[in-house]
């Protein structure tokens, strides 16, 4: 027996170029075969898309703009200046949906004729959120060195009889050497003749949405397309387990130490968020992310609670960062940053700490959409260290880093890994029980 075990991230390259582009491309793809986004969309192509590197999404046209396309090539041709689309109409350039964001186009020319609009869209899209970012993400950074710790333990345990890589959604360096899954898994097949396949996912909560439909399903495929018959099995999240809760509690104890002791403390984990209702035409109500983010919550929670003493007014809630307006969270089931903060305002704390606390490090949905989500507009708006301090009334607020004592990311990550391949020695079941479907 040779087992391979992927070490499986969804991926956030740390710049967005001509080369990622590609990458966050397949993950769009991703998107409409999950039915998040319409098929229809890819039969649209007016062009190459544009916009003027000086001023993203400008809200009227400049008399010079410094156009660049998608892949951020500068375009010197000439070019039609399209506004924000208010409500889905037919043009001389031909039909546009409602809420396209105000771009340049260079009708039929350029590469991006012959590219669906959508993915060049995309692209903008991504770009402007790494732009928010001051043009670089940490993540990579932060969150590699842990699974290369947990790589070491394991080889240490396990030795020869497990072959570990590293494999990404979104490759984080495509053009030095790519690492799709479809790639690392035929190399462990062919390459390293495994008999049986561990895919572990860096998650401390997984997703029907972006494992069981995404990762796991482009796992699968990548197995299939090497035509071996070899059994897989897919590791347990991270989230829940006491070494997860430990690193919690320690940051928790942390940022108290920081405070007046008698102070009133709000603390709020953060979670990404994802849709009470359909997005698209998958219903996103129904996926395990729910469950899996409220059962992780708990856990902590209840860590946190037992071990932490404090002689002011103590409590923890959870909020989240993404999906929160009346279209996909309906009644507000998922609490906002801004409601939670008027709920503990209205109660007399005086005190919040976000801790986010889902992400192995700081990636774009804790540096970007959660700080908007607090209202915050002019990004960056982090020190070095990627802590945030706002005021929300009288309530003194501070968004914490996600790069927290990495130790209860690693120990979590290497247990789930080991009870997976333990299973596969075992001869048991390929799916955890209780996981995604």
């Amino acid at each position: 027996m040779k087992v391979g075990v992927v070490l499986l991230d969804h991926g956030e390259p740390p710049e967005y170029n001509e080369h990622t582009y590609h990458s966050f491309r397949d993950f769009a793809t991703s998107l409409i075969h999950m039915n998040f986004v319409p098929k229809i969309v890819l039969k649209f192509d007016k062009g190459t898309i544009l916009q003027d590197s000086n001023h993203l999404y400008a809200d009227r046209e400049s008399a010079s703009p410094a156009l660049i396309d998608s892949k951020l090539k500068p375009y010197a041709g000439k070019a039609h200046y399209i506004p924000k689309v208010e409500k889905s109409r037919m043009t001389r350039f031909g039909f546009y949906r409602k809420g396209t964001k105000p771009h340049y186009l260079a009708r039929k020319e350029g590469w991006g004729y012959g590219e669906p609009d959508y993915y060049e869209m995309y692209g903008f899209e991504i770009h402007n959120r790494w732009s928010l970012m001051g043009g670089r993400s940490p993540f990579y950074e932060q969150t590699q060195p842990q699974k290369e710790e947990v790589k070491k333990r394991l080889e240490k345990e396990y030795g020869d009889e497990i072959v570990v890589r590293y494999a990404y959604g979104i490759d984080p360096y495509p053009h030095k050497k790519i690492q799709t899954p479809m790639v690392v898994i035929n190399e462990l097949v062919k390459d390293e003749s495994i008999t049986h396949l561990v895919v572990s996912e860096h998650f401390s909560v997984t997703a029907d949405s972006m494992s069981t439909f995404h990762l796991r399903k482009h796992s699968e495929h990548a197995l299939h397309e090497t035509g071996a018959d070899i059994p897989l099995t897919f590791a347990e999240q991270l989230g829940g387990m006491e070494a997860f809760n430990e690193g919690i509690v320690l940051k928790v104890k942390e940022e108290l130490e920081q405070l007046p002791k008698d102070a009133n403390v709000a603390v709020f984990l953060s979670n990404h968020g994802f849709p009470t209702t359909k997005i698209g035409t998958y219903d996103a109500s129904t996926d395990c992310y729910h469950q899996n983010v409220k059962d992780v919550f708990e856990s902590a929670k209840q860590a946190i609670v037992q071990d932490v003493k404090w002689d002011g007014e103590f409590t923890v809630m959870q909020i989240f960062g993404q999906f929160l307006g009346e279209e996909y969270n309906p009644r507000q089931k998922m609490m906002s940053p801004r409601r939670a903060l008027d709920v503990v305002s209205s109660q007399g704390y005086t005190h919040v700490v976000d801790i986010p606390y889902e992400f192995p490090g700081d990636s774009v949905d804790i540096l970007v959409k959660l700080r908007q989500a607090y209202g915050l507009k002019e990004l960056p708006d982090w020190n070095e260290k990627y802590e945030t301090r706002l005021k929300h009334n009288e309530v003194k607020v501070k968004i914490t880093s996600a790069n927290f004592y990495p130790e209860h990311w690693i120990e979590s990550y290497r247990q789930r890994t080991v009870d997976a391949i333990d299973r596969v020695v075992k001869g048991e079941g390929s799916q955890p029980s209780g996981e995604c479907h």
